[in-house]
Formats: structure tokens, C-alpha cells, sequence
């Protein structure tokens, strides 16, 4: 299962290089920045929103970044540290409100700042179908 799941990540890692997108960098903060591939925003996500990582994709641990596969389009998309560990956050059903407290403690930055960055990351995950989003508020 081990040499697979290697296989796996070499086949993602060397496809990634071969297979070049249209990649745009979303800052978070000035130090920090996602790399995502470029698709117009269509939908509304809020600090209530529930998110989870769709299943229809396989992603691989890089050196403390991550690369995901969508494999419904077959396009290959990087997060870069603080990007994958929101990915990281979302393999289960989480609230916006906590990964953006999770961040908080994580990173100085203000809140107003982190929340914007979270949403316009989780946007564009959205808009390429690689989590999926509850619009409701957590119990």
C-alpha cells in the first residue's frame, strides 16, 4: 500500500512539471501566496459556510506544500504551505469560522486580512470542484 500511495506521489509530482496550466498567485499576506489555477468566481462562502474536500480528487504531500488532481477535468493545481494545511484542515467537514481561527494562531495576521485570503482561496477550490460547501452554521 506504501510503494502505491509513493508511486502515486512520483506520478503526480512529474505530471505536475510535464503538464504547465495557467497558474495564478492569490497573496495571503505579503509573505505568503497560493498558487491556483485561474477560473472566474461564481460562488458565495461565508464564515458559517461548512467546507470538505470533494472526493473526485487525489492530492500528495510535497515538502510541506500539496498538489491535487481533479479527476473529473484532469487538471493538476498547488497550494503552497499555508494552502495545504487549509487542504489538510478540509479532508473532513470543517467550518470557515475554524480554519480561520485555526490561522490566527498559526500566523500573525489580522483577522479581517485572514478571513478575505480563506475565502478567496476556498472560492476558487469551489469554482474548479475540488471541495464542496454546506451554507449552514455548525451546532
Amino acid at each position: 500500500m506504501y510503494l502505491w500511495i509513493s508511486i502515486q506521489c512520483i506520478y503526480v509530482f512529474l505530471v505536475l512539471f510535464i503538464h504547465v496550466k495557467r497558474v495564478k498567485k492569490i497573496k495571503f499576506q505579503k509573505e505568503i501566496s497560493v498558487i491556483m489555477t485561474s477560473k472566474s468566481l461564481n460562488c458565495e462562502i461565508s464564515e458559517s459556510s461548512i467546507v470538505v474536500a470533494a472526493v473526485e480528487q487525489i492530492s500528495s504531500d510535497l515538502g510541506g506544500e500539496v498538489v491535487i488532481l481533479n479527476l473529473k477535468s484532469g487538471v493538476y493545481h498547488g497550494l503552497n504551505e499555508v494552502g495545504a494545511k487549509i487542504w489538510n484542515f478540509i479532508q473532513q467537514p470543517k467550518a470557515v469560522k475554524d480554519i480561520k481561527q485555526k490561522l490566527l494562531e498559526e500566523y500573525e495576521v489580522e483577522s479581517e486580512v485572514c478571513i478575505g485570503d480563506i475565502l478567496a482561496l476556498l472560492e476558487e477550490l469551489k469554482a474548479v470542484e475540488l471541495i464542496k460547501v454546506k451554507n449552514e452554521t455548525v451546532a
